[in-house]
């Protein structure tokens, strides 16, 4: 169904500090493995071929994982080296030789979920749009966003709001996942630094490119970038697996 995924793991982990002083956010142990084995599991169910993966903070020691982890898995993993800290939309635009021209499935790389991936790509696939964005309940301190009967995404928090959205629109919020998938990324306008949401998204938008959401796809998600939210499911999970 999709042969490239992208997964961002270049990123400092500041609010995670001090745990991430001496270890790069996707290897922190999650039930006794890294958070990336979880992501990279996931992954799994679908027949990909390649999976881009980008470092920069740390970037030794998350090298030396993945290219570990390769050994392993079914899929290529290719390592993107940044040399500064680009961003999601810079990330993306600097490993544009191995995406380029082709459907992209991205996922962010601090996060746990357990996901109906087959689902997600064939409502997306029937569906024309420029993006797809897998939405999640909403969550405390996450942006909320706002889709309309036919999936489109019709406001994102204050950052943007479709023409003539109605406040009947706005009943039922939810949040972006980190999980996208793009039939049709347009290189030309990707920034090479900067944020994918509000450096490409917000400017795709307003140009009049159609972004759909589409929820109830999760049976678990979280967000594990704050310690609060990483240390709850670090235990749940090692309940789960009998190790508490």
């Amino acid at each position: 169904m999709i042969e490239n995924a992208f997964v961002f793991a270049a990123g400092r982990g500041e609010r995670l500090r001090p745990l991430t002083d001496s270890c790069p956010k996707p290897l922190l142990p999650l039930a006794g493995r890294p958070i990336l084995a979880w992501i990279f599991d996931q992954l799994e169910r679908l027949s990909l071929k390649r999976v881009v993966v980008n470092v920069f903070y740390l970037k030794e020691p998350l090298k030396d994982y993945l290219q570990e982890e390769a050994k392993k898995r079914s899929f290529e993993i290719c390592i993107s080296e940044e040399f500064e800290l680009l961003g999601t939309a810079g990330g993306l635009k600097f490993a544009q030789g191995w995406l380029k021209e082709q459907a992209l499935l991205t996922i962010n790389g601090d996060v746990y979920c357990e996901f109906d991936w087959k689902s997600f790509l064939e409502r997306a696939q029937s569906l024309e749009a420029d993006g797809h964005w897998a939405l999640t309940e909403l969550k405390t301190l996450q942006t909320p966003v706002f889709v309309g009967d036919d999936h489109r995404v019709l406001k994102i928090g204050e950052l943007w709001e479709a023409k003539g959205v109605k406040p009947a629109d706005l009943s039922q919020a939810f949040c972006f996942s980190g999980v996208q998938y793009i039939p049709r990324l347009d290189w030309q306008a990707l920034p090479e630094r900067g944020c994918l949401v509000r450096d490409y998204w917000l400017s795709q938008l307003q140009k009049g490119s159609r972004l759909l959401g589409h929820q109830g796809l999760f049976k678990a998600w979280a967000d594990l970038g704050s310690p609060e939210s990483y240390q709850y499911w670090d235990r749940q999970l090692q309940k789960e697996a009998g190790l508490r």
